[in-house]
């Protein structure tokens, strides 16, 4: 599982950006993508797992 840190967190649209702990590009998250985990709570700096499936979609977020 990769790991990475909450940089972004907009709740008025819905999303959250986290920054790869291993570098490159950042990913984005949405609201559904987040309610899915159970995460609507993420604050800037949490630490997160997670894994990139087919299409770039993320799965399996959780806090680290």
């Amino acid at each position: 599982m990769a790991t990475g840190t909450v940089s972004v967190v907009d709740s008025n649209n819905g999303f959250v950006i986290i920054s790869p702990r291993s570098g490159g590009g950042v990913i984005t998250v949405d609201e559904q993508g987040l309610r899915e985990a159970g995460l609507t709570d993420l604050k800037m700096g949490d630490e997160v797992s997670y894994e990139i499936g087919a299409g770039g979609q993320i799965q399996h977020l959780k806090r680290a």
